[in-house]
């Protein structure tokens, strides 16, 4: 192999590993956009057989609920925006530090959606839970 072709070779190699690098911190990969897909509407949790421990979490239609204590009233749950307002990550609830955390870049939130770190500046969106027979829904 001539040098010219190697080096050209390794160019478009480191090319590809740096594009690599900043498609893992941008909205791609393993987020969900947030424009458009929160539909509190849609939401209907059967609390008989899901979020029935502590510290339990779905995320469905942009929205993550979580589990915050052992009751069955709106106040034993949190409801908010599951993309984090800096780069629209899906967000997780870490239930040993009672906050909603982003992977990718460290962000954490309060239960009410307040910025606790950055980089993320703004707060998550946050929705009234309502429960009637056993049935969570947000709004």
């Amino acid at each position: 192999m001539e040098r010219r072709v190697f080096l050209h070779m390794l160019g478009l190699g480191a090319a590809a590993a740096c594009i690599g690098c900043l498609a893992s911190c941008s909205k791609s990969g393993n987020t969900v956009s947030p424009s458009g897909n929160s539909d509190p509407s849609a939401v209907s949790i059967d609390l008989n057989s899901q979020l029935q421990q502590v510290g339990d979490y779905v995320v469905t239609n942009g929205i993550i609920i979580a589990r915050l204590s052992s009751g069955n009233t709106p106040a034993d749950f949190a409801a908010l925006s599951a993309f984090c307002t800096h780069q629209g990550t899906v967000i997780s609830y870490v239930a040993s530090q009672d906050l909603f955390y982003c992977p990718a870049h460290g962000s954490e939130f309060s239960t009410t959606g307040s910025v606790l770190r950055g980089p993320a500046a703004s707060p998550l969106k946050q929705y009234t839970v309502h429960i009637s027979n056993n049935i969570l829904t947000v709004s």
